[in-house]
């Protein structure tokens, strides 16, 4: 059962449940929760010609839209409850701009290889409250831990080059009021800050390629 959207929270009942109510959400009007990230490139080893585009110091930005209701969760017949907010990632909205890099993830995440399974398009931007003693935020393509995001490079150059991203951050335990989108809308910055994952990799995945120092995060509906 899907729960009323905005109101409440989604149960996971389809394998491309953030997509497939992404587009429910907007034939209906329901208001899409909006994410900025930005920073700035501390490390950049690209290889030219992609290289050229992105340096030291470039601007990052990576925005993308929500549901206004997280994924409920259930084991065993048991809706779960453990101080974590996973929020369905409308795809197809999601941008990363790295200097002039620009790379994409399109209507569900790209297979890493052309022999990987066909993806199920779930991503998630979560909150996670006192796990077990920081509060964090991160995105994934699991609802309950970070976990790296496939990508595609947005352009008409052909690059057999790979993408994946990470991004996770931790803060002190009282950051967060809840895990309710509408409590934890605002802006995070490095006010609390504990330790912060924002990286692209290419073609495997200790292959840093870039590396972002994070500057805010800002939640708004």
């Amino acid at each position: 059962m899907v729960g009323a959207l905005g109101t409440g929270s989604l149960s996971r009942d389809d394998d491309a449940l953030g997509m497939l109510n992404c587009a429910a959400a907007r034939s209906l009007e329901f208001a899409l929760v909006t994410v900025a990230i930005t920073g700035t490139v501390e490390y950049s080893n690209l290889s030219p010609p992609l290289g050229d585009s992105v340096a030291k110091g470039s601007d990052v930005s990576l925005t993308f839209k929500t549901l206004p209701a997280d994924l409920e969760r259930i084991a065993e017949g048991i809706t779960v409850h453990d101080g974590i907010g996973p929020y369905p990632i409308c795809n197809e909205t999601l941008s990363l701009q790295l200097g002039k890099l620009k790379l994409k993830m399109g209507p569900a995440p790209p297979a890493k290889l052309p022999t990987d399974l066909p993806p199920t398009g779930d991503t998630f931007f979560s909150f996670a409250k006192g796990r077990p003693v920081t509060d964090s935020i991160f995105i994934s393509t699991a609802a309950d831990s970070p976990m790296p995001l496939p990508m595609l490079l947005d352009s008409a150059t052909l690059s057999t080059t790979t993408f994946e991203f990470n991004f996770a951050t931790k803060y002190k335990r009282g950051t967060l009021k809840s895990t309710v989108i509408k409590d934890v809308a605002g802006s995070y910055t490095s006010d609390g800050l504990l330790s912060s994952t924002f990286d692209v990799t290419t073609n495997f995945a200790t292959g840093v390629a870039l590396r972002v120092k994070l500057s805010k995060i800002e939640v708004s509906m």
